[in-house]
């Protein structure tokens, strides 16, 4: 009875987490944010697997096997949850992305193939309440241990820190922020405390309980996800009849009150050039638009007191480098209080209107 509920302690969670992998990467709209929160989970429920296992065999090489090859979802637990909050609080750098993502990813991966090549010293032991753990020896697991412990710290300083920031600005931006930076802290320090400065600096064996309450941080992501960010503006690309909008041949563009991208139709992709990776969650049009388009663009679509000159001609670069002109047109979107907090533009291509007006000039 023992035994069983201590892989259970691990292995509910990873159920939970496999399910939250399902619901992201099937049922929300794709793009950059939800493809880190969708490894992030993985990654937890690859770790809260592991754990189960190591807890359920009955020898110490088959636990050491385990460890060794299952080893990349703690690895690439703590550079997702970073990378997942540095999305949803909209400060990670699209300009320069492979920079970013190879010092958040590449030291996981090096720890990765040391551990898949047994390059570690460290070995397990026999433990009468958790069945076997792993103990951490030798400079490539402290180094790990130091590496993810620096990322859990940071990532709840950025979290925590943007909470302070907008305590008095959106309501509905704190709440989200402020669920997801408890969500991850308690989690994180629990484990930094438990599996990282006991074992590192107190000579004293883990205890491995941070696998069960990790997902506490999967819930508080999903839900922020859902509820917060993707209805920070009062609805998601679902509810606004995402059908019709793709049967529109004309590419629309939704964007919320801070100029972030949140939703195009297919024809805007189609029409651009571009993939949904390159769009969601990117703030305004800076990196598709000239300097000149740009600023007259952005001042267009959050200044409320243009409402009542709602058509707009832009030039606009194709991806492939194409010029194109486009006639916008600007509809606030309101919330059931009649505030504004979207901007939804319908994007017309006049591009051959204008080709054949430059004609008739020369006639």
């Amino acid at each position: 009875m023992h035994d069983l509920f201590i892989i259970l302690l691990s292995f509910i969670p990873a159920l939970i987490n496999v399910g939250l992998f399902i619901y992201a990467f099937y049922f929300l709209k794709r793009g950059a944010l939800v493809n880190a929160f969708a490894l992030l989970v993985f990654s937890c429920a690859i770790w809260q697997i592991s754990d189960s296992l190591i807890r359920f065999t009955d020898d110490i090489e088959t636990a050491s096997l385990i460890y060794r090859v299952l080893s990349f979802g703690v690895l690439f637990l703590l550079p997702s949850s970073l990378h997942f909050s540095l999305l949803y609080i909209d400060k990670f750098n699209k300009n320069n992305p492979s920079f970013l993502l190879t010092i958040l990813y590449l030291p996981s991966i090096l720890f990765y193939l040391f551990n898949l090549f047994s390059l570690p010293k460290g070995y397990f032991i026999s433990d009468e309440f958790w069945h076997f753990m792993y103990v951490p020896s030798g400079a490539i697991d402290n180094l790990m241990l130091i590496w993810l412990g620096i990322l859990a710290i940071f990532t709840s300083i950025i979290l925590l820190t943007y909470c302070y920031k907008i305590k008095n600005a959106d309501k509905n931006k704190y709440k989200g922020a402020l669920l997801l930076s408890i969500g991850f802290t308690i989690p994180a320090f629990i484990g930094i405390f438990t599996q990282v400065i006991f074992p590192l600096f107190f000579n004293t064996e883990e205890i491995p309980i941070t696998t069960t309450f990790i997902t506490v941080f999967s819930i508080s992501a999903i839900y922020s996800l859902v509820k917060f960010k993707y209805n920070l503006f009062g609805f998601s690309p679902y509810s606004i009849s995402e059908k019709i909008f793709d049967s529109i041949s004309e590419g629309i563009l939704i964007t919320d009150v801070d100029g972030m991208i949140r939703y195009c139709n297919k024809s805007f992709y189609k029409n651009f050039g571009y993939k949904e990776a390159e769009i969601l969650n990117s703030p305004k049009l800076k990196f598709m638009v000239n300097k000149e388009s740009a600023i007259q663009f952005n001042s267009y679509l959050l200044n409320s007191s243009s409402l009542n000159n709602k058509n707009i001609e832009l030039q606009i670069y194709h991806k492939n480098g194409e010029l194109k002109d486009v006639l916008i047109n600007r509809q606030p979107y309101h919330s059931i209080t009649n505030e504004i907090i979207g901007v939804i533009s319908l994007m017309l291509d006049i591009t051959p209107l204008k080709e054949k007006e430059q004609e008739l000039y020369k006639i």
